[in-house]
């Protein structure tokens, strides 16, 4: 009779998280936001725009993303928002959010989607030339040592490895951008 009762329970709580929509929940969506978890009709409760700091040269364009979380916590990249400038100069953005280095300078952008607003993105736009990079682990600092870190989106134009302080120095092309 004890052999039933444990089946039963089982049989029960199989079926409950087949009917339970908490039970049926995807893995979390936040690891690929372009996979598009925001279906038309959904409760977007949140907006932000990726990446959410951003270093370009003078000689490269880049599109931003707007991502928004559903009441469920689902996220996905929306198509619908607009793009605008908060503070700053140094850079051409289009309500789509493309964004065109003009000169050296730090902008801050939000995109906003109906009655909702963003958190704000940094960009920085720097000359091209020689970059200073240091690695870091998250709050407390540390230096990473062996990092690599590329210069050039798509393709790579130049590389390099941090050393025991966490640095690694890049010379930039007339074409390069780093995140």
């Amino acid at each position: 009779m004890a052999v039933l009762d444990r089946t039963a329970i089982a049989v029960a709580v199989f079926a409950a998280l087949i009917v339970s929509p908490s039970g049926c929940k995807k893995e979390d969506p936040d690891e690929d936001p372009g996979d598009g978890y925001v279906q038309p009709g959904d409760q977007v409760i949140g907006l932000e725009v990726r990446p959410a700091r951003l270093v370009l040269d003078t000689a490269t364009p880049f599109q931003l993303l707007c991502v928004g979380q559903t009441v469920d916590g689902y996220k996905a990249k929306l198509d619908d928002c607009a793009f605008e400038i908060v503070t700053g100069s140094g850079v051409e953005l289009d309500l789509a959010g493309e964004v065109n280095p003009v000169e050296a300078g730090q902008v801050t952008i939000r995109a906003v989607r109906d009655e909702l607003s963003s958190t704000e993105a940094t960009v920085q736009v720097v000359p091209s030339g020689v970059v200073d990079v240091r690695v870091t682990r998250g709050a407390n600092g540390s230096p990473i040592e062996g990092a690599e870190v590329r210069l050039g989106v798509p393709d790579v134009i130049v590389a390099g490895t941090t050393d025991a302080d966490g640095r690694v120095q890049l010379v930039a092309s007339s074409k390069g951008r780093w995140i």
